[in-house]
Order: structure tokens, then C-alpha cells, then sequence
């Protein structure tokens, strides 16, 4: 069990007691205080969310790493930089860790497992946040990869330096600093130094704060630019087919991005009112079990959204938008005006296979077929500039900036495509 609360006064670092009375920092320790019965049924509940997290997570790493042959990570290259995680992939191996050590983590309040031992409590609750705000991260990083390599956007793109160093912070920041700062925690309440521990988890929590606000503004903006980006492709090219799988993406983006950014902002909210208020949380039981629920359970559902919206998104098996014909390709040769289609060439980097003109095209969501359209449509939007520039006897020089064009536009559905292949 946790400290003998029979005296009458005091305040330790797992609990606060007056008058016999005690009120326990659930973050560290659950019984004989006022809210024991209350946050075991949280961590109850926690378990069984972070379990069906894992469950389903680890079907579809697997379905996608070792049958699909998905990698975690893409070659890097002097114009893309060195971070290029496949983001859904990497999000979902992180999701998972955060899951299984929030698993553990309310395994050991329920069972009271290692009493006293506030070094290793303190590491295990905070552990698992490292991973849980790392896999946001990475799909962060993958937006910014993908506005950064846009033609279609204006305004300031990062660059890929920027990228890789900014990325790197984020990923390693929350772990490199918050992660000692409750271990000193720990290891100072296991001394008696129950007022230098507190101030080490004020200052783990204020700076918790700053980085997961920050995250939190960042994914909203850089959410919002990427949306722009597919919404204007889809005006440009929504006369011309049934595109109802690419704006069925584009919400499923939305709603990952609203997603992170409500459970991120609230949670920052939670993170700063601890730092400021922890003796008034811990000593008022309601506002106690509200903010320990809110902190237990909400990094565990939202992961689960996550996961799940991987998982139901429907097969496009004959997606008449998605269909290209090779015959009107070779018609539009002699006509400028006449609509053309083409074969579909997905880009090899993705493991998908060549469709072959006429053929119903397979995807294995929304966001693929999204940004498989955007694709397409760019190089049909490139072969009419090469019909007019032929017509009209371009120079060899102007033949060379449009092949550069092309390369170029290839290469920004590629970067989009990377986000999106759920």
C-alpha cells in the first residue's frame, strides 16, 4: 500500500491529508484517499480503451508493415531532408506503444503494485505521453512535408532543414526533458524532499504545457493549409467526375486534424491548471476526479478515433472517377479541346501496381483514391500544355522548363500522397 495516512496532517507527494482525511495525486497512487473508488473505475476504463487501441493497432501495423510491405521510413535525399517517416504507418507503431505503457502504467495504480516506489511510478505515468504526442507529431511532420513540397499553396513553406530540425525537437524535446524532471520528482519524494519534488513537476508540467499547445496551434495551421490545397483540386476537377471518395478523404483529414487539435488544446488546458493549482486539484475531490479523468482517458480515446478511422475506409473497387482510358489519350493527340484520360501510373515509391487503361482501378481507401485523382489530374493538366506548346513550335529551352514543371508537380502529389495513404 501507498504511505500510512494516519496522521492527521500532512502532505506527501502521493497525498494530501487533513484531519484524517486524505486526497490522493492520482497520477502516482489511488488508494486510502476520497477518490480511490472513482479513479479505479477511470483506470478501469483507461485499460479497456488502450486495450482495444492495441488490438486493432496491431492488426493493421501488421496487415500493413509485413503483408502490404510498407516501410517506416523513406529514403532521405538532399531536397526532401533525412525526417521522412511514412507518417500514417509510423503514427499507428507509436499509438500502439503509448497504449500498451498506459496500459501498464494503470495497471500498477489498480493493483498498487511497487508501493513507495515513486521513482518508478513517476517514470511509468510519464513514459507513455512521450510516445502518445511523438505519433501526432509525425503526422504534423508529414503535413509539413507535404505543404513544403506544394505548388499549389502561396505564402511561406518550411524548408527541408527546417523541417528536419524543428521535427527532430518535437519528437525527442517532450522525452530528453520531461521525462528526467519526474524522475528527480521521485527520487525526491523517496528522500523526504517533498518541496523540491513539487516544484520538479510544476516545471515538467508548465513545460509540457508550452510544447503541447504549441503542437496542438501547429497541426490547426498546417492542417488547414493542406486542406486548402486538396479542396482547390477538387473545385478544379470536380465537373469532370463523380469525386465523391476524394471529398470523403479530404473530410477524413479534417477530422483527424480536429481531432488532435481539440484533444491537444484540451489537454494543455489540464497540463497548465495542475502546474498552477495542484494543492487546490488534489485537495477538492470533484475537481480532482474531473481533471483525473480528463487526463487519464482522453490521450486513450483519441488515439482510438485515430486507429479507427484507419480502419473504416472503404475499398474503391470500380470508382468510376478513378477510371482512365488510354484510347482518348491517344484521341486528344488530335484534338486540343477533347477531354483527355490516361493511364493510370501510381507512383512506384507506395508499392502500388500499374492499372491498366480501361481497368477498374483498386485502392485501399479514400485518401489514396484522393490523392491518386490529384495526381492524375495534374499530368492531364500538363499534357495540354505540352499540346499547346507543340502547335505553337516552342523552343527546345521551353520544352525543358515544362518537363522540369512536370517532374516538379509529380513530385508534390507524391508528398501529399505520403500523408494521406491510409
Amino acid at each position: 500500500m501507498a504511505d500510512d495516512p494516519s496522521s492527521d496532517n500532512q502532505q506527501l507527494l502521493d497525498r494530501h491529508c487533513f484531519d484524517g482525511v486524505c486526497h490522493c495525486d492520482w497520477r502516482i497512487s489511488i488508494y486510502d484517499c476520497q477518490e480511490s473508488v472513482a479513479m479505479w473505475y477511470v483506470n478501469a476504463v483507461n485499460i479497456a480503451i488502450a486495450a482495444i487501441s492495441v488490438i486493432i493497432g496491431l492488426f493493421m501495423f501488421v496487415h500493413r508493415v509485413f503483408i502490404k510491405g510498407h516501410t517506416l521510413w523513406y529514403h532521405p535525399n538532399a531536397l526532401a531532408g533525412f525526417l521522412r517517416p511514412r507518417p500514417v504507418d509510423c503514427m499507428l507503431l507509436l499509438f500502439i506503444l503509448y497504449n500498451i505503457f498506459r496500459i501498464l502504467s494503470s495497471a500498477i495504480l489498480m493493483t498498487d503494485a511497487v508501493p513507495g516506489g515513486w521513482i518508478v511510478r513517476s517514470f511509468m505515468f510519464e513514459f507513455s505521453w512521450s510516445f502518445g504526442l511523438g505519433g501526432i507529431t509525425i503526422y504534423l511532420i508529414g503535413v509539413a512535408n507535404s505543404i513544403s513540397h506544394s505548388n499549389s499553396t502561396a505564402g511561406w513553406l518550411p524548408s527541408s532543414r527546417f523541417l528536419d530540425i524543428v521535427g527532430t525537437v518535437s519528437l525527442l524535446g517532450p522525452a530528453i526533458f520531461g521525462i528526467p524532471l519526474a524522475i528527480g520528482a521521485g527520487a525526491c519524494a523517496e528522500n523526504d524532499l517533498i518541496k523540491i519534488a513539487e516544484i520538479l513537476i510544476r516545471t515538467s508540467y508548465f513545460l509540457w504545457f508550452i510544447w503541447v499547445a504549441g503542437i496542438g496551434t501547429s497541426v490547426l495551421f498546417a492542417g488547414i493549409r493542406l486542406i486548402r490545397i486538396l479542396e482547390n483540386h477538387h473545385k478544379r476537377i470536380h465537373r469532370r467526375h463523380s469525386l465523391t471518395a476524394v471529398k470523403s478523404g479530404i473530410n477524413k483529414i479534417k477530422m483527424t486534424v480536429a481531432t488532435f487539435v481539440i484533444c491537444l488544446w484540451t489537454f494543455s488546458g489540464v497540463l497548465l491548471s495542475y502546474c498552477i493549482a495542484r494543492d487546490k486539484i488534489i485537495e477538492n475531490p470533484i475537481g480532482s476526479i474531473f481533471i483525473g479523468t480528463t487526463w487519464s482517458i482522453l490521450g486513450s480515446l483519441t488515439t482510438l478515433v485515430a486507429i479507427v478511422s484507419i480502419v473504416f475506409s472503404p475499398n474503391m473497387k470500380t470508382n468510376p472517377a478513378l477510371l482512365f482510358n488510354s484510347k482518348s489519350r491517344i484521341q486528344s493527340n488530335n484534338a486540343e479541346d477533347q477531354e483527355a484520360t490516361i493511364d493510370t501510373r501510381p507512383d512506384q515509391d507506395f508499392g502500388e501496381s500499374t492499372v491498366m487503361a480501361g481497368a477498374a482501378v483498386t485502392f485501399q481507401d479514400d485518401n489514396e483514391a484522393l490523392l491518386h485523382v490529384i495526381q492524375e489530374n495534374e499530368r492531364m493538366q500538363q499534357e495540354h500544355q505540352l499540346l499547346k506548346k507543340s502547335h505553337s513550335s516552342k523552343s527546345k529551352k521551353s520544352w525543358k522548363k515544362f518537363t522540369r514543371s512536370l517532374s516538379k508537380r509529380d513530385s508534390d502529389a507524391s508528398s501529399q500522397l505520403e500523408l494521406t495513404y491510409y
